[in-house]
Formats: structure tokens, C-alpha cells, sequence
């Protein structure tokens, strides 16, 4: 993910946090009783304010692409930065950290301010004058400031602790379509021909990403002499890769089936032809590709 990418993101994190700003204005708006009666239409009114909110939010995401490359239109060409899983998550602790920070302190200081400024006129002290609804705000802020400076301080700690309960996924191997064709041509030679490693072989170069491009390889090996199992493999992967494969080579089988003489070919190639003679070809004028093929 590239700079433009995190701009863009962002902007769609904030059109997120818009629309929910919006629906929690309208929920305050709606239980303070001193604006329903100061306001004609307080139900309206709260209507129109979620509704600019969303409308902007809608715009603010449909154009983020756009607004992103705008902002970073003027820099020099930032280059590609892969980011690890403990990297992200010792980010999202800090932000998280000061964020926590900057909602306990201003209150806090606000709060404490306003109990000096008018404890003088009551004759009490700022902390008496507080009470108890005072005392448990500057209570509950200052348990949020000792929890955001915690995660200021101790990110590494966190995302350890957090990574340690995540399982861990590999990303996942492509394996060379030269070596799987290869395997192919050693099935039942150099690799044993169970139908367990035959279907998952065939599964393999069926949804590889080079699929489609080396198909005439593929119809290649319809006709290998030398090992049916390549043969009925080739087959049974083409219908894998889906209606479009097979017709393409529907020739060539039709034309290995009137020679072939083993029976696990046969059914595999006659499979193969049935499966493209269900589909026409007009079919797919214009049609999405299968999933090997994109």
C-alpha cells in the first residue's frame, strides 16, 4: 500500500467517523428537552442535520481516490512501503494512546477550571464543590489518561501481547506452472498417481494465475504418449478451469478421444467435451472471465 493508498483510507475513515458524529448529534439533539423547545421542528431539524452529514460523507468516499491524488499531486513520488502486521498495530496503540489523551485532559482541565472559578463564590473549596458527580468525571478522565499514556508508552508490549493470540497465516505460495506441468508428465512415473494427488494437482494449475495464458501447454499434454495419467490429469484440469477452457479445446480432445483406448481418459475426455458442448460459445461473447482466468 503506497502513500495515495493511506490518504485515500483515511479520508474513508473519516467519512465513516461523519456519519456516525452524525447519528450521535441527532440522539443529543433529541433528548436535550431545552432544545425541543427552543426549536419549532426539533424532529426536522435533527433529520437535516444527519442527512448534510451523510450526504458529505457519501461524497467525501466516492471522491477519496480523487482527493488523494489531488493532496499528493505536489510531492516528490513516494515509494512503496510494506508495513508488517506488529508495525500496524504499534501505530493504531499510539494513535489510539493519543486520542484517549486528548478526550481526558481537556474536559479534566475545564472541569477543575470551572470548580475554581465558582467554588470562590460558594465559599467551598474546588475539590468540595466538585461533589460526586464531579469527583467520579475527574475520576473516570484521569483512569483515561493513565490508560492512554500506557499505550503512548507501551505499544511494543501491546502489540506483542496482541499478535501472540492471532494465528499466524502464511501468504500463500504460487508454485511455478513449469514445475506443475512437469509433475504432471511424472505422474504415475516419478510421483505416485493417487486420486488424492491427481485432484489436487489438477486444482493447482487449474486456478494458477498463468492458467489461461499456457493453455495450448495444457492441450499439449491431452495428447502426451507417453503417460495416460498426464492425459486424463490435462483433461480433468481443463474442465476445472471452466466453460471457456473446454471449448477452446474441445478439438483437440474430440480428436484424442477417437484414439484413446484407456478408460480413465476416455471418461475424463468425454466429460471434457460434454462440459463445453453445454455452453456454446456465443455464451461468452462479452462474458467475465472464471476465476483461473482472472
Amino acid at each position: 500500500m503506497g502513500a495515495r493508498q493511506f490518504v485515500a483510507v483515511g479520508f474513508r475513515l473519516f467519512a465513516i467517523w461523519l456519519c456516525v458524529g452524525a447519528f450521535q448529534l441527532f440522539a443529543i439533539t433529541a433528548a436535550l428537552k431545552n432544545m425541543t423547545t427552543t426549536w419549532s421542528n426539533p424532529w426536522w431539524m435533527g433529520v437535516l442535520i444527519v442527512g448534510v452529514c451523510v450526504g458529505m460523507a457519501l461524497i467525501i468516499w466516492a471522491l477519496s481516490g480523487a482527493m488523494a491524488r489531488g493532496l499528493m499531486s505536489g510531492l516528490t513520488k513516494v515509494p512503496e512501503v510494506r508495513f508488517s502486521p506488529f508495525d500496524i498495530v504499534v501505530v493504531g496503540c499510539v494513535l489510539m494512546g493519543l486520542w484517549w489523551l486528548k478526550e481526558s485532559i481537556v474536559p479534566l482541565v475545564i472541569l477543575w477550571l470551572r470548580a475554581v472559578a465558582l467554588s470562590s463564590d460558594a465559599g467551598q473549596s474546588a475539590f468540595t464543590w466538585l461533589g460526586v458527580g464531579g469527583k467520579l468525571a475527574a475520576a473516570m478522565n484521569l483512569m483515561q489518561i493513565g490508560i492512554g499514556l500506557f499505550f503512548v508508552c507501551r505499544p511494543y508490549s501491546i502489540a506483542k501481547w496482541v499478535l501472540r493470540h492471532v494465528p499466524v497465516v502464511p501468504d500463500p505460495v504460487v508454485e511455478p506452472f513449469d514445475l506443475l506441468l512437469q509433475r504432471t508428465r511424472e505422474l504415475g512415473v516419478r510421483q505416485v498417481a493417487r486420486p488424492d494427488i491427481v485432484a489436487k494437482l489438477a486444482n493447482l494449475i487449474a486456478t494458477h494465475p498463468d492458467a489461461f495464458g499456457r493453455l495450448p501447454e495444457l492441450q499439449d499434454l491431452l495428447q502426451y504418449k507417453l503417460n495416460p495419467s498426464t492425459r486424463s490429469t490435462a483433461a480433468k484440469t481443463i474442465a476445472l478451469m471452466g466453460p471457456k477452457a473446454a471449448i477452446q479445446a474441445k478439438t483437440i480432445a474430440a480428436r484424442q478421444l477417437l484414439e484413446e483406448d484407456v478408460p480413465e481418459v476416455v471418461k475424463n475426455l468425454t466429460i471434457l467435451i460434454a462440459f463445453a458442448d453445454e455452453h456454446p460459445v456465443a455464451s461468452f461473447t462479452g462474458a467475465a472471465a472464471s476465476p483461473a482466468e482472472n
